[in-house]
């Protein structure tokens, strides 16, 4: 979660209007939140580089990720759980089927996947994680 001393020191946190709601709300947040810098992202918005994509799912009303077209890479933080060997779990949740389905289906081109606690999921990863949901 986003901490004030972030916003202390200026940094600008880019996120959905819904997780900016969250943050604001947030008990720990809520005393200095007039010192937070946002950019509101929408839905396939792009700036720079960096793709924003904002998926509902069952996890969560809203979650995003962010992909960065020249650099062949995505950011995610729980779409995806897999452990730092990459080892394949055996049950998938659905949050996991609604992100491939939809990187699958904007043929998203990557190098690898960058999540909570694997820096280096790749796509044949992905893939068998995947099939794991069979």
């Amino acid at each position: 979660m986003i901490t004030t001393e972030i916003a202390e020191q200026g940094i600008e946190t880019t996120a959905d209007a819904y997780t900016i709601d969250a943050i604001k709300a947030y008990p720990t947040c809520k005393n200095g939140i007039s010192q937070f810098k946002f950019r509101v992202i929408k839905h396939e918005q792009a700036i720079e580089d960096s793709h924003f994509y904002i998926l509902e799912n069952m996890h969560s009303k809203r979650q995003d990720f962010v992909y960065f077209k020249n650099g062949g890479g995505i950011f995610q933080s729980h779409f995806l759980h897999i452990p730092f060997d990459n080892t394949i779990a055996k049950v998938i949740p659905s949050y996991t089927k609604t992100f491939i389905d939809f990187v699958r289906k904007q043929q998203l081109k990557f190098n690898r996947i960058v999540g909570n606690y694997n820096e280096n999921i790749t796509i044949e990863v992905m893939n068998n994680t995947y099939d794991a949901m069979i």
